[in-house]
């Protein structure tokens, strides 16, 4: 899960849960040093492994015409 609107803001988290059969299923904050800007009515798709973040609107309330590319195995973002 990445970003969102709060009470007068947008965040930028990026948070991973494990729902396989044995795990405690508890959202943890996957750290980056490398990530999205904070937006929200972004869109995201997860394709395999990998999740893509989409668009949406920054602060602002500027368009975004980016597309990131989170790679789950390794805990990695791309810029594509």
């Amino acid at each position: 899960m990445h970003g969102g609107v709060g009470v007068g803001e947008l965040y930028d988290e990026i948070y991973s849960v494990d729902l396989s059969p044995k795990s405690q299923k508890r959202w943890v904050e996957v750290e980056c040093q490398t990530k999205p800007c904070p937006r929200a009515a972004h869109n995201v798709v997860a394709v395999s492994d990998d999740f893509y973040i989409f668009g949406g609107f920054d602060s602002e309330g500027d368009p975004l015409n980016d597309l990131w590319k989170f790679d789950t195995s390794k805990k990695r973002l791309f810029w594509g």
